[in-house]
């Protein structure tokens, strides 16, 4: 049954996504949504992650904040293995002044490296995300 809820709860997050971007065979698209608790964030990132396609993916990077209840600032990240990439996220979100946001960027690593170009795609498909969220 808690399983049941959980997956109801997860149902009715409102997710917003980015065109994808391809780069010598790699792949990203970020999903964004509105977060205002801890919660916010993890239920969001479960629901990602539990997109089969999501899943199959060779990264998946939180990158989340918002103010909570008491007016206090929350932020934070996860690289899901691709250094640097939630901090570079997270440095991007604060100078848009974006808040009581959640994104996840996605990567399908395409056999390619691509140096720092890859924060830059990371941040276009944030960027677009987000912005949908906060117009």
């Amino acid at each position: 049954l808690a399983l049941d809820e959980e997956k109801e709860a997860l149902g009715h997050i409102e997710v917003v996504t980015s065109e994808e971007k391809r780069e010598k065979g790699n792949r990203f698209i970020a999903n964004a949504a509105e977060a205002k608790t801890y919660g916010d964030v993890r239920k969001f990132y479960k629901k990602i992650c539990s997109i089969p396609i999501h899943a199959q993916a060779n990264h998946r990077i939180l990158v989340y904040r918002f103010t909570d209840k008491d007016g206090k600032l929350i932020d934070g990240y996860m690289d899901d293995g691709e250094y640097g990439a939630g901090r570079n996220l997270l440095k991007h979100l604060e100078e848009r002044r974006l808040n009581n946001v959640v994104c996840v960027v996605t990567r399908w690593y395409g056999g390619e490296h691509l140096g720092g170009m890859r924060f830059e795609l990371m941040k276009d498909v944030a960027t677009e995300a987000a912005q949908k969220l906060n117009p």
